[in-house]
């Protein structure tokens, strides 16, 4: 039975030019806080009805979500939400890490100063994100860090790449998944990203963002590992 977000227009969205990409994040925020779960049917016309709007931006929404690999379509059965399998965590984490290694291989050829006060900026605004409470800011401000190594590189190749794999989703998705997370952690852990960037050795550069992002990839993994075990056990 597909699952109703509501019975009358839900409150929580609102309605803009960019109508498309309004409806997808109100989606990716259920799926992300588990309004909507694995297997969950996603009828557009439902939607649509409940939102208040026209099949057509609810159509274009879920074809984003599914290119992000949120969500799957079915030939006569309509949109389901997609289980994120442990596998897909692993993939996209080792393939992120090699894209951001060569990212600051790249950036290093040429930077400076106003680079180094730029990353540093970015991670005070994760600090000021984590003392308020305020995880999508955070996660926001923390794609926003490597969204900026990868542009500063100079490859816009390897940004689109890199942009591709919808590293903002992931993140968001790592922050609601770690059971033991620490917002303040988590911002913190980019400092030794800045530090060895400023030492200017390529070793010393690539190993900093390589651990960061395949440490935190090894937890998420874990923690979807733990969610199949409970299942698989039944307790939910």
């Amino acid at each position: 039975m597909a699952k109703s977000l509501s019975s009358s227009r839900d409150p929580a969205f609102q309605v803009s030019p960019g109508l498309r990409h309004d409806v997808r994040n109100h989606l990716r925020n259920q799926i992300f806080d588990g309004t909507l779960q694995p297997g969950d049917r996603i009828v557009e016309s439902r939607l649509a009805r409940e939102l208040g709007i026209s099949q057509t931006p609810v159509r274009e929404a879920l074809r984003e979500l599914e290119q992000m690999g949120l969500v799957v379509s079915y030939p006569n059965r309509g949109a389901s939400v997609r289980r994120i399998e442990p596998r897909d965590a692993e993939e996209m984490y080792t393939l992120r890490a090699h894209l951001e290694v060569l990212g600051v291989d790249l950036l290093l050829q040429h930077l400076t100063d106003a680079d180094l006060d730029a990353l540093i900026g970015l991670i005070d605004e994760m600090l000021a994100a984590a003392a308020a409470n305020d995880p999508e800011r955070l996660t926001e401000l923390d794609t926003s860090f490597h969204e900026y190594i990868l542009t500063r590189s100079g490859n816009s190749l390897l940004l689109r790449t890199w942009q591709g794999i919808s590293p903002l989703n992931w993140t968001m998705l790592t922050v609601i998944r770690l059971k033991d997370r620490n917002l303040r952690e988590l911002a913190e852990r980019h400092y030794p990203i800045v530090e060895a960037l400023k030492t200017g050795d390529k070793a010393q550069a690539e190993a900093a963002i390589r651990d960061h992002v395949l440490n935190l990839g090894e937890r998420v993994v874990g923690e979807l590992l733990k969610a199949e075990q409970r299942q698989e056990s039944g307790e939910g």
